[in-house]
């Protein structure tokens, strides 16, 4: 890694993908209801450290209720952001089938991402939900299109042979003792002024951040090859950003 300059974006579609996806805090979810019509709504969304998508879903919703009849949806995320020409920007839809999931992870890693949801994540009415067999749509500009399959929008588990070096207690370290490093690699990589910010989520591609409203997502120089390995990154990361 130059530790004077920030991180380079991938060249990788595929790459650049999963990097969108983990990024945005909302998507815009497609069900099909009973007559076989398209409904469109807005719902918040968060990954498992493989990349998997995970939603929380109230079964009051409509798009919830399409479900039960047709568990093919389609979800878009979109990463132009504030650009003059939105249309010259990334965005990608991803399809598959959403099914019911009681894996404590994803639970944990989506309230870590929306705090405000545990308010009602424990209302009767309310599931969590992957997403199966995913197959992605990567727009990246005019002319610029990649169709991206499940291999290569998930990704592998993070191992650890230290099972006091987990995902939970490295983010804790990070949120509770070096959150003016999180600050610091948050305007050198992402380019933002924002301040509080708190590591919401680790893999092995990158981590993220969340202050208020807005998330940023950080990739790392390489793959981490296992968890211990993050610590290391994230000295060297918050160097080059106090150089």
């Amino acid at each position: 890694m130059n530790e004077a300059e920030p991180l380079e974006k991938s060249d990788d579609p595929a790459a650049q993908a999963r990097h969108i996806i983990r990024q945005c805090l909302t998507a815009t979810l497609a069900t099909v209801d009973k007559s076989g019509a398209p409904y469109v709504s807005l719902v918040l969304t968060a990954c498992d450290t493989d990349g998997t998508l995970i939603l929380l879903l109230s079964t009051l919703a409509r798009h919830t209720r399409h479900l039960d009849g047709d568990a093919r949806v389609s979800l878009l995320f979109d990463g132009t952001g504030q650009r003059d020409l939105p249309m010259t920007g990334p965005r990608v839809s991803v399809s598959g089938s959403l099914e019911r999931t009681t894996e404590p992870r994803h639970r944990q890693r989506f309230l870590r991402r929306h705090e405000d949801a545990a308010l009602y994540a424990d209302f009767e009415d309310f599931s969590f939900f992957r997403l199966t067999e995913p197959e992605a749509h990567y727009v990246a500009g005019f002319g610029r299109v990649n169709r991206i399959s499940e291999p290569d929008l998930v990704t592998p588990q993070l191992p650890t042979n230290d099972p006091e070096l987990n995902e939970e207690n490295i983010i804790h370290h990070m949120n509770e003792d070096h959150r003016s490093a999180l600050d610091d690699m948050a305007q050198f990589y992402c380019g933002t002024e924002l301040a509080s910010w708190q590591m919401t989520g680790l893999d092995a591609e990158g981590f993220d951040l969340r202050s208020g409203g807005r998330a940023e997502r950080i990739d790392f120089p390489e793959i981490l090859p296992e968890i211990s390995m993050a610590r290391v990154f994230l000295m060297e990361m918050t160097k080059a950003s106090r150089k």
